[in-house]
């Protein structure tokens, strides 16, 4: 009788053990992603003529990618600019949301990539933006301040990084202002081809 109640025991054990892992395995994150909305805690960055400011632009779409990716599993940082957390987390991958000027008559979006896997990054923001917003990628327009962000040099140089003008807040005002959700959506998918995460 005590062998039995024992082996019953150790059965019960076992599985509530079992139990147990399955449930944090489930709730465990795929991966650790932290997003800089443009600005955000430091300037207001681009300002057109009526007061609307990049800042505001750029954390808009920032709150809901983060929604996004947390509904895909993903544990997610919002850190302002300048922020002395990014020299300390370790996430898989960083990712740094701006807007261009107010100027009409142009329109695009472009972006700068460091780190491994730096061009697969690219490519897929690449692809995945302009699939979902139909906007034109535009490498003429890439100046220093991108090439030489700033977060670039205070993460790991290991750790892949981009930074990404969505588009003019003049020409492109009606998608970034108006539908931050397509903008969110086309980030989204490039940082889940990426990491090779569901769409």
């Amino acid at each position: 009788m005590t062998v039995r109640k024992t082996f019953g025991g150790l059965i019960a054990f076992t599985a509530l053990t079992a139990t147990v892992a399955f449930v944090i395995l489930l709730k465990a994150p795929k991966g650790v992603i932290a997003i800089i909305p443009g600005h955000w805690g430091s300037d207001p960055g681009a300002v057109c003529p009526d007061g609307l400011e990049e800042r505001a632009v750029n954390l808009k779409v920032a709150e809901i990618l983060a929604e996004r990716l947390r509904g895909k599993g993903y544990q997610v940082y919002l850190l302002p600019e300048f922020s002395p957390k990014a020299q300390t987390i370790k996430p898989t991958l960083f990712l740094s949301i701006h807007a261009d000027s107010c100027i009409e008559g142009k329109s695009g979006f472009k972006l700068v990539s460091r780190g491994e896997r730096a061009e697969k990054l690219a490519d897929c923001l690449r692809k995945s933006y302009y699939k979902e917003t139909g906007l034109p990628f535009d490498p003429s327009t890439i100046t220093s301040d991108m090439e030489e962000y700033h977060l670039f040099r205070e993460i790991d140089s290991r750790v892949p990084a981009a930074i990404v003008e969505i588009g003019f807040l003049g020409e492109d005002r009606w998608l970034l202002e108006g539908h931050p959700e397509i903008v969110a959506k086309g980030l989204e998918e490039g940082l889940l081809c990426f990491l090779g995460g569901e769409k």
